[in-house]
């Protein structure tokens, strides 16, 4: 009886994984050809800073991408360049205004003759709260036209790639910042993911029912 037991439970677990891994495959299929930015705060003593991280890079010769935020409650006020993609030109909105980094729209041009496949801190954003900034919670993201902002090279020919980019949110009180987080792009995660989750979730539950049922049934024989 334990042998049947044990069989029963390996046949649904090799069917799970099985299924999951053809449904994983098609799950990630359509973002394989994508780099990771993500997006993370932090609170200072002037105001709040964004560290922007290229976590993922399969290789980008350019790429334009743009921030946005609410700027009739923040202001950015300084940039700090990282070294990742550091052998691609890089070109920003021209600060030298009387608005300096406060002018919209601000963008980030990176331009160059080969891919680069480095990751780590793209660059940090250092933002204030406006004096008037109304309580309540403010999102600071970055956006990019998808197959068209970013390049990369492949067998000489010049290609797109598309970016999943993490945003973060900031709850302003009193003119501060008091609180930040990270918000993860929604489509990071396709239902065909939530998919895999279920289907083994499922057999693994169906594994443990039939092996409580036969359990069962077996100490009612032996009371007979």
């Amino acid at each position: 009886m334990r042998k049947a037991i044990y069989s029963i439970f390996i046949a649904v677990m090799i069917f799970a994984t099985v299924f999951s891994s053809s449904v994983k495959n098609e799950a990630f299929a359509d973002v394989s050809d994508n780099a990771v930015i993500v997006m993370k705060g932090e609170i200072t003593d002037s105001g709040f800073s964004v560290k922007v991280n290229l976590v993922r890079n399969d290789g980008i010769s350019a790429m334009v991408i743009e921030l946005v935020y609410d700027d009739e409650a923040l202001t950015l006020i300084g940039i700090e360049q990282g070294t990742t993609l550091s052998s691609l030109q890089c070109i920003t909105t021209n600060t030298e205004t009387d608005k300096g980094y406060s002018i919209r729209p601000f963008k980030f041009n990176y331009s160059g003759d080969k891919n680069d496949y480095s990751t780590g801190n793209l660059f940090t954003l250092n933002f204030k709260a406006n004096k008037n900034a109304e309580d309540g919670t403010y999102k600071v993201s970055l956006e990019y036209e998808r197959d068209k902002s970013v390049n990369y090279y492949e067998n000489g020919e010049v290609t797109t790639r598309n970016l999943s980019i993490d945003s973060v949110e900031v709850k302003i009180k009193g003119s501060k910042p008091s609180e930040i987080a990270t918000v993860t792009e929604e489509h990071r995660f396709s239902d065909a993911t939530l998919l895999i989750i279920s289907v083994s979730a499922f057999a693994v539950a169906t594994a443990v029912a039939v092996i409580l049922l036969i359990t069962r049934k077996r100490k009612r024989w032996e009371k007979i």
